[in-house]
């Protein structure tokens, strides 16, 4: 899965631009985990704001929220 393998490895620019031409950002792969399970758990921060700009547009300001919480929570450490 394309879009995963950007997100794991922090490339941004590659990231937006699969996202940009269809690929789904909600999507699992075979561990279940979505393109965002990668970018935090390797805490690529540029491409976790890529992500949620995208996610803004299909999610609730709730869920946004509590992303947002778990991001920075991982990311503090």
């Amino acid at each position: 899965m394309p879009l995963h393998c950007a997100c794991w490895k922090g490339q941004t620019e590659a990231a937006e631009f699969l996202l940009s031409n269809g690929a789904q950002i909600a999507e699992s792969d075979t561990s279940l985990k979505t393109a965002l399970h990668w970018t935090v758990q390797y805490a690529h921060f540029e491409t976790l704001l890529a992500l949620l700009k995208v996610r803004r547009h299909f999610v609730s300001a709730f869920e946004d929220l509590y992303l947002y919480g778990i991001v920075c929570l991982c990311l503090i450490g």
